[in-house]
């Protein structure tokens, strides 16, 4: 822990909210038709068909889609001005617009391994933080890095996530450990690193489940032992 991290508890990474509107180049308010205008010449731009091999455009592509979806469906649109709302009131700066590549990515974990490193281990909310971690390593995020297919990358962040993990109870951490095989299903030797992590997990989380199990069963084997070494004595 550093500083003074021990006396209080700090508050848990908030999900960052995209502006979806500077993703499609429209102010915010801007019409349905004015998004769909917007979208089509974007996408024209950046769609893999013109851009073979171009990953940097595929994952603009990506975006382009996520802001298109959210912004022309009534019920995403809604949820999402809620949380743009929240994100003002709270005097916070929207996620700056850039697409998701393994280099963006690293910098989440690299981020969300400083803020553990803050945290209060003793005191922390372990399924919410839990959450947090997996979802560095979402659907979306996963899908991107595996069309940049960058090993070195990749193994990187589930380096930095499985530290991030390291202080939390091992029942809220089986999205992350899926989500990590995932990324490194390719990787002989990450797999065995994120088995072996998983398999100490388990262990850790069993011991603290049974250990005052194990010690009285093991206090009333030596009383056993005691009695039946003084029985013999006395006989």
């Amino acid at each position: 822990m550093k500083g003074n991290a021990a006396s209080r508890i700090l508050p848990l990474p908030a999900m960052p909210v995209k502006d979806y509107y500077k993703i499609l180049e429209v102010k915010p308010g801007a019409s349905l038709a004015e998004i769909k205008k917007s979208f089509r010449r974007l996408a024209l731009r950046h769609h893999p068909d013109t851009n073979q091999g171009n990953k940097f455009s595929e994952a603009w592509f990506r975006e382009l889609q996520e802001a298109y979806n959210v912004l022309t469906d009534p019920a995403k649109k809604d949820a999402y001005h809620q949380e743009r709302w929240l994100q003002q009131t709270m005097g916070k700066s929207m996620e700056n617009t850039k697409p998701l590549t393994p280099q963006t990515i690293l910098q989440e974990a690299q981020e969300m391994l400083r803020t553990v490193s803050d945290l209060d281990h003793f005191r922390m909310d372990h399924r919410a933080l839990a959450n947090n971690i997996a979802d560095v390593l979402n659907d979306d995020k996963l899908g991107a890095l595996a069309a940049f297919a960058e090993q070195a990358t990749n193994r990187k962040i589930a380096e930095m996530l499985i530290k991030a993990a390291a202080p939390l109870h091992y029942k809220y951490l089986s999205p992350l450990f899926k989500r990590l095989k995932s990324l490194c299903a390719h990787d002989a030797a990450m797999m065995e690193q994120i088995k072996l992590s998983e398999r100490n997990k388990r262990r850790e989380f069993w011991w603290t489940r049974n250990q005052w199990w194990v010690f009285l069963l093991a206090t009333a084997l030596l009383c056993c032992a005691i009695y039946w070494l003084t029985a013999r004595q006395t006989s």
